[in-house]
């Protein structure tokens, strides 16, 4: 069983899956996958505003990897950035630069998209609170139009691929009672 936390960066994605993993470790062995991007960045792929289709693509494809390949091994893991965000980023990218996506791009990263996205048991999404500033912790992206940009290409996203991830707000504990009861349940 997967579940995955989506959202731009700084909006407490990893501290919401620390939480959870908290809530449900005592009683299952969880292993967490990470997002691709620092990964991606140093192999020399760009990233944030300068995505390309090949680093979105290659993000993509190791997300899947390190996701089936801890699923296979795991009963639970939970995903801090799902397969399908890269292509949200990319878009939010290609907008910042005032470029558009070839269609025969579009559609192959979409299509890995829509057929990635029923491996999840629950999404979970992030919402950006413009009053909190974004984290200096982590090499990162500080500009808060793009991380905005962003954040509405993968609410665009979810909607088109006709998916309706739970809402994540800085302080709503309801979200994360449902997630550790869905853990529960399954098992």
């Amino acid at each position: 069983m997967k579940i995955a936390i989506s959202g731009t960066h700084s909006t407490g994605k990893t501290t919401f899956l620390e939480e959870l993993k908290k809530q449900v470790s005592s009683q299952f062995k969880i292993q967490v996958v990470r997002g691709t991007a620092h990964e991606a960045m140093t192999l020399g792929f760009p990233i944030l505003k300068n995505h390309t289709f090949q680093s979105t693509l290659w993000m993509m494809s190791a997300g899947m990897k390190a996701e089936t390949e801890l699923e296979f091994k795991n009963g639970i893991i939970f995903v801090d950035r799902p397969v399908m965000e890269p292509l949200a980023y990319y878009r939010a990218a290609l907008k910042s630069r005032n470029e558009v996506i070839n269609a025969a791009d579009e559609e192959c990263l979409l299509g890995i998209a829509r057929s990635f996205l029923g491996t999840y048991r629950m999404v979970i999404k992030t919402i950006v609170d413009p009053g909190v500033p974004i984290s200096d912790n982590k090499k990162r992206d500080h500009d808060a139009a793009f991380r905005n940009s962003a954040d509405i290409e993968i609410d665009r996203l979810y909607e088109e691929l006709g998916m309706k991830p739970a809402r994540l707000e800085i302080g709503n504990r309801n979200v994360l009672v449902e997630a550790a009861a869905l853990v529960r349940a399954a098992f």
